[in-house]
């Protein structure tokens, strides 16, 4: 069963989804890792282990006009400092969006929380198995 890892890092939080089926096609929001806290790649190895994953997806952020954004290098360390740490494959996606699509996706209480960064990976996987489904 291939199990597959979204993640929407940030500087104080990185949002964790994760797939839920037999044929990794549907994902859900799983948890918030606090990254000023939380030893974020301890955190991954974890939930690597615990969840069998076999892959993981990492949002890159880049601008609407596909140029670089300031955290864009932020997060190409991030993926090759996981690549040292994990021995399963990385996979990158462009997040352009997603960070939005989560804020819009929850409403009331859970909007503006923590909820965010989960829905946001959510959104960043959903997309990168849109185009493997689509292959």
């Amino acid at each position: 069963m291939k199990r597959i890892l979204g993640i929407d890092h940030g500087e104080t939080n990185v949002g964790i989804a994760i797939t839920v089926d037999d044929k990794a096609e549907v994902a859900s929001p799983f948890v918030t890792i606090n990254a000023k806290e939380q030893d974020v790649y301890v955190e991954i190895q974890k939930i690597i282990e615990e969840e069998a994953v076999t892959d993981i997806v990492v949002g890159v952020p880049v601008h609407m006009s596909g140029e670089d954004s300031n955290q864009t290098e932020v997060v190409k360390k991030f993926i090759q400092t996981l690549k040292e740490k994990v021995s399963i494959p990385i996979h990158k996606e462009d997040e352009r969006g997603t960070s939005k699509l989560a804020k819009s996706a929850l409403e009331g209480a859970a909007r503006g929380t923590t909820l965010d960064d989960q829905y946001a990976a959510q959104f960043i996987l959903e997309t990168y198995l849109g185009k493997m489904i689509n292959k």
